[in-house]
């Protein structure tokens, strides 16, 4: 399971679940390139998929 953010260059404002682009920013009043956060639950590809 991963969420995935598209974060302000600029001042860190973020948008959940949108690709990276050029979009407008309610903090910096304008619009502005944001970039790709994904974060992960921490659990290793082993965990997911342990064979019995």
């Amino acid at each position: 399971m991963s969420l995935f953010y598209a974060v302000c260059k600029d001042c860190g404002y973020s948008f959940k679940n949108k690709e990276p682009g050029d979009y407008f920013c309610p903090n910096c009043n304008k619009e502005k390139r944001f970039l790709k956060l994904e974060l992960f639950d921490g659990s290793k590809p082993s965990e997911i998929h342990e064979n019995d």
